[in-house]
């Protein structure tokens, strides 16, 4: 099995972006995906045949960085 995903990276500031998953050589996805990101969130996937969609967490769901850091 193979995954691209895009984009490849996104800022931390960034929040609540459509992630694009292409996936090869896969089980059969079709009763759903579940993305997990870490230990912030878990979101349903959408399922387009070869491609996953999950949006990346909100801004709620990202610890914030402190100034310093």
């Amino acid at each position: 099995m193979s995954i691209t995903v895009q984009p490849g990276s996104i800022s931390v500031s960034e929040h609540s972006l459509p992630l694009s998953l292409h996936v090869s050589d896969a089980p059969d996805l079709s009763t759903g995906i579940t993305c997990v990101f870490g230990n912030l969130t878990e979101v349903d996937g959408q399922v387009l045949g070869s491609q996953i969609i999950c949006i990346s967490p909100g801004a709620k769901d990202v610890p914030t960085i402190p100034v310093d850091q």
